[in-house]
């Protein structure tokens, strides 16, 4: 057997088996846990599957059948969520005539093999340093990664996030920028990612300081802003539908205040959330894992590319004076399984008990997510 044929059947046994260890979760969720809800009381649907939409995929769903909907009166809107997978599960719908909330789940696990089939190549391509096999299991394995088999975006933003960084590493600036502003139609933190390819892509090739006054050269800043202006082009059109529709280009803002998020600097609204209790404590956590290896990050030069997107994906949500919802960056911030598949390939044990852990946190929480509690 061929080894490119052996890598692909790897990913997708791990792809099947994390995902039944979800619908595994789902069921004890279902069967075994019979306390209340966190937030709300409600029966649990006939259909097991339909307990994977919850929360924000009532939203999607809801824009893919009806559209958007928006008033400046300080109420939940659903113009706060990005078009491009609502668009994505209408135009299948449409196509097909079933189920929207089937359409997304089917899209979210093909957009999640496809990630881990991505990630795969990129890991054995840009990070000799570390296992594509041991990455693969920690991404499809991830504690909170029933979001991947959710109708949530996450899929779809991994699989982008992964698609642009190759293209950009492959030096393919269109291809990168497409798949940048598909990432900008995607989810605010789309744009996270632009920075930091900017300026790499600024002190590697825009400017060289060979001598003592740095040369630029002009050919290459002219494709740097072009590439920029393509990459944001996408979340550029959804604020001007936003605009042209509903009178205000910020509306996707605006409605952030009714779902407990605030302009951002609000830091100081963080000390109210500082509760100890679990749901704090897994935001917490999954803040501080994202911050502290983009700090590590800026001193190794084969991940320093990543270091000011992990920033940017933590620190501006923060800045809204929320946690709400940090479970849900560190299982699109890829550089993650990829630098800890580097450390655990060298202490097996470790690495054992690590995916182990991994496993029976991931059927807990989907557990949890299927009995309507609040993780992200």
């Amino acid at each position: 057997m061929k080894k490119g044929f052996r890598d692909i059947c790897f990913v997708v046994t791990a792809f099947i088996t994390s995902r039944i260890f979800v619908a595994f979760g789902v069921f004890v969720g279902r069967k075994f846990l019979f306390f209340a809800p966190a937030f709300h009381n409600s029966n649990l649907e006939a259909a097991w599957w339909k307990s994977l939409v919850r929360w924000d995929a009532c939203h999607y769903i809801n824009i893919a059948v009806n559209g958007y909907n928006y008033l400046p009166d300080g109420k939940t809107h659903n113009i706060g969520f990005f078009p491009l997978y609502p668009l994505l599960i209408k135009v299948i719908v449409n196509f097909l005539g079933v189920s929207p909330a089937i359409v997304g789940l089917v899209l979210s696990n093909a957009f999640f093999l496809m990630a881990l089939l991505l990630l795969y190549r990129y890991t054995e391509k840009y990070h000799p340093d570390a296992d594509p096999h041991l990455a693969i299991l920690l991404m499809a394995f991830h504690p909170f990664g029933f979001f991947y088999s959710s109708v949530y975006n996450e899929s779809l933003f991994l699989l982008l996030c992964l698609f642009a960084f190759s293209m950009f590493k492959a030096e393919k600036m269109i291809t990168s920028a497409a798949a940048l502003s598909l990432l900008g139609l995607t989810r605010l933190a789309g744009l996270f990612v632009l920075p930091g390819m900017g300026l790499s892509r600024l002190f590697t090739r825009v400017l060289h300081f060979d001598k003592r006054k740095p040369d630029v050269d002009s050919g290459e800043l002219l494709t740097l802003i072009l590439w920029g202006l393509f990459s944001v082009s996408g979340f550029l059109l959804y604020v001007s539908y936003q605009h042209f529709f509903f009178g205000h280009w910020d509306a996707f803002i605006r409605v952030q205040a009714a779902f407990a998020r605030h302009p951002v600097g609000s830091f100081s609204l963080l000390l109210s959330e500082m509760d100890l209790d679990t749901y704090h404590i897994i935001n917490i956590v999954s803040a501080a894992a994202v911050l502290v290896l983009s700090t590590a990050f800026l001193f190794l030069k084969n991940y320093r590319l990543y270091s000011l997107w992990g920033f940017l994906l933590v620190l501006v949500p923060l800045s809204t004076g929320t946690l709400a919802g940090m479970t849900r960056y560190p299982i699109v911030f890829f550089p993650m399984v990829i630098f800890g598949s580097s450390l655990l390939k060298k202490v097996p044990l470790l690495r054992d008990i690590t995916i182990m852990a991994c496993s029976a946190a991931l059927i807990v929480f989907a557990a949890l997510f299927v009995r309507s509690y609040f993780l992200g």
